[in-house]
């Protein structure tokens, strides 16, 4: 359906295959500008904001660099799903409004046991690192009046993941080569079947807390 992922909204990007469109567009390439911007700016800041917090930077900076690049490499993979990909290509209905925002599916996709099995050594099996990646993806857009999902966000209309897109493999294989991962991971792809599915929602509750 979709001949690439987008990150930012191209409702006329059809029109500009072949016109060389910026590359920070498409999904995997996002990715890796802010994935680079961040080790870069962690490299450059890091030991100071550490030490203003009073922190020991020699304890404490590896555990600071792995989680934000776990939370930088991560945070917009959950864009890869059927209702983000129709609104930012321009094709989603007026009134069709995401059920559920990107960064808490980027969350449900890295929460998943064997995806999170395979991420756990990018934070050094450390569980509060992980802990504190998934709430730093889950609030990088912050706002007042954006909760959490509630059970009242599901509808009728099915949420599921791309994973068979080639430029969700493109993320994942990234992902690979930043961390040294060996393979890569079996990712599930509905996120919510549609009507009746109250087995999804649960899960998807249950993993919020």
């Amino acid at each position: 359906m979709f001949v690439r992922l987008l990150a930012k909204t191209a409702p006329h990007y059809s029109t500009m295959v072949g016109k060389n469109p910026t590359p920070s567009i498409f999904l995997p390439n996002h990715l890796d500008d802010v994935y680079q911007s961040v080790q870069a700016i962690a490299n450059v800041v890091g030991v100071n904001s550490l030490a203003a917090v009073g922190l020991n930077t020699d304890e404490w900076l590896p555990f600071f660099k792995r989680t934000i690049f776990l939370s930088a490499a991560l945070h917009d993979i959950g864009k890869a799903n059927n209702h983000f990909q129709r609104a930012v290509h321009g094709i989603a209905d007026r009134n069709d409004r995401q059920p559920i925002r990107h960064e808490w599916i980027s969350v449900w996709i890295a929460m998943q046991p064997g995806v999170k099995k395979w991420l756990m050594p990018s934070v050094a099996g450390c569980e509060n690192c992980w802990l504190i990646a998934m709430c730093a993806i889950a609030g990088h857009h912050p706002k007042a009046d954006r909760a959490a999902p509630t059970d009242r966000c599901f509808r009728s209309d099915k949420i599921s993941v791309l994973v068979e897109h080639d430029d969700f493999k493109k993320s994942l294989r990234q992902i690979q080569e930043w961390f040294g991962f060996e393979g890569l991971p079996k990712v599930e792809p509905v996120v919510y079947s549609g009507a009746g599915d109250q087995t999804s929602i649960d899960r998807f509750i249950k993993m919020l807390h």
